[in-house]
Formats: structure tokens, sequence, C-alpha cells
């Protein structure tokens, strides 16, 4: 069953998935395969919501933001449409959307060195549990 969860908490879970498997890449950390089967089915759930997240971000970046030399669009916090693209990047964050992720244990976790900043992103999607 899905769950509703603010498309922000969606977003910095995929980005704390993300840094979880480049880890695990790299040995950094170690998981079991059960672990790692549940992240990337985690991620692949997120990724849509994740993309499409980044295809609204990028309509307000050249809908508020300065076209530059190169082609591309940048906002400067002093320009005017600073607020706007801020306002709308912010509501665009608190919608609820449906997801229905396979949260791990903590204990699934190991004896990693796992950031707080990451743990908390993890949990606040519903990607972890206690």
């Amino acid at each position: 069953m899905a769950t509703k969860i603010k498309l922000k908490s969606v977003i910095s879970g995929y980005n704390a998935l993300q840094e979880l498997i480049a880890a695990d890449k790299t040995n950094k950390f170690i998981f079991a395969s059960a672990t790692r089967i549940k992240f990337a089915g985690n991620v692949r759930r997120a990724r849509p919501l994740y993309e499409d997240y980044l295809n609204v971000r990028n309509v307000l970046i050249e809908k508020f933001g300065t076209k530059q030399p190169n082609g591309s669009f940048m906002i400067l916090p002093t320009s005017e449409g600073a607020a706007s693209f801020s306002k709308e990047d912010k509501d665009a964050l608190e919608v609820a959307v449906d997801i229905k992720f396979h949260p791990v244990k903590t204990s699934d976790l190991g004896e990693n060195q796992i950031s707080i900043d990451t743990l908390e992103a993890l949990l606040e999607a519903g990607l972890v549990t206690e």
C-alpha cells in the first residue's frame, strides 16, 4: 500500500540512498545483499518522482532566471525572480505524493558509520524502521 509523504522527503531519501549505494560500491560501507536489493528497489520507485521534480525545478529556473551567455539560466539571490522561484520551488516540495517504499531495519545498516543527516533523510522518507 502506498503512503503519502511530502515530495521533499522522497527527494532527500532518494539522495541518501544514492549516497549509501555509492559508498557500498566503493566498499566504504558494506551491506548485505538483501539490503542492497531493497535500496535498489526503493531508488527505482523514487526515481520518477525525483526526475519529475528536477523537470519542474528547471522550468522554474527558466521562468525566474536570467539567461546567461552560454544559454543556461541562473537565479542570483538578489535578482527579481529569486523570491518567487524560492516560493514556487518550496511549494513543489511540499506536495504530498504516493509512494510505496520497502524499508530496511536499522540493524540492516550494520556497523557502518552513516552520517546523522543521511539517517534522518532515510527515517523521514520511511526508508528505515527501528
